[in-house]
């Protein structure tokens, strides 16, 4: 049996992946920071037979075609994995996906019992940002109002990502375009 540590991510389209990465880079850059993939988190955090989540995946985008997400907010929080972020609002294609991931890969969820989606996109992963920079950031970043997603992927880490340099553990195992 194949068995990976994952999570199933939406991947904005190309010319909003290049926004974000853009934003992504220039934070990193400033804050000495790991460069990452913009990523939502549909699903996640997994240990199971990749064939299996690989079908969760295929079942639960089968009938999905591109759709775009409205932003929220540009927020922050004391969790390092939300230090800075956009916030989306929720909408029914991410309920149907979610709603279809959960049904099947439910038993595979690492640590908990249930996964909540709280669809956002993480700007920076770091700590020790003063909350004082991280608002004259949100003040400072002028952000589109939509993105447009067209990709899942299956990103795999070989350990939760608690510490920075934990970043560089991500990987796309498995790519489905939509």
């Amino acid at each position: 049996m194949n068995e990976i540590i994952c999570s199933v991510c939406l991947i904005p389209t190309k010319s909003d992946q290049k926004y974000l990465d853009q934003i992504i880079s220039s934070l990193a850059k400033k804050y000495r920071a790991y460069i990452f993939i913009p990523h939502l988190t549909v699903y996640g955090v997994l240990r199971g037979p990749k064939e299996e989540i690989g079908k969760a995946v295929d079942y639960a985008f089968k009938a999905i075609s591109k759709f775009s997400i409205k932003a929220d907010k540009l927020d922050h929080s004391e969790v390092f994995s939300k230090t800075l972020f956009i916030q989306f609002e929720m909408n029914n294609a991410l309920l149907e996906i979610y709603n279809k991931l959960r049904l099947k890969l439910k038993k595979y969820l690492i640590d908990c019992k249930e996964y909540d989606l709280n669809p956002h996109i993480s700007l920076i992963y770091k700590h020790g940002i003063p909350n004082k920079e991280k608002e004259e950031i949100i003040r400072s970043t002028k952000m589109k109002n939509e993105f447009v997603f067209d990709r899942c992927s299956i990103i795999s880490a070989t350990k939760p990502i608690e510490k920075e340099e934990d970043v560089k553990d991500f990987e796309i195992t498995a790519d489905t375009y939509f």
